[in-house]
């Protein structure tokens, strides 16, 4: 019985991923800085819903453990 679910579970999770192959074009197709992606995380951010009309990272980021005192910015301003 268990053998059985966890087969079709398979099959139907299968299925369900070839289904949304067009879905994760477009997403990743909707920004052209996601050909630069090389990193798991931003492959994976390449094919999510959050991809769509973003042309980059929002803001820089800070390794707290190095420095401090430290100014964030963004393309619109400092924060």
């Amino acid at each position: 019985m268990f053998l059985l679910a966890t087969k079709s579970l398979t099959w139907l999770f299968f299925f369900l991923t070839i289904l949304n192959i067009p879905v994760y074009a477009f997403f990743f197709a909707s920004n052209p800085s996601s050909l630069d992606s090389t990193s798991p995380q931003d492959i994976f951010a390449s094919v999510s819903l959050g991809n769509i009309g973003q042309s980059e990272y929002a803001c820089d980021t800070v390794n707290w453990a190095v420095s401090t005192n430290f100014t964030l910015s963004c393309s619109l301003g400092t924060l």
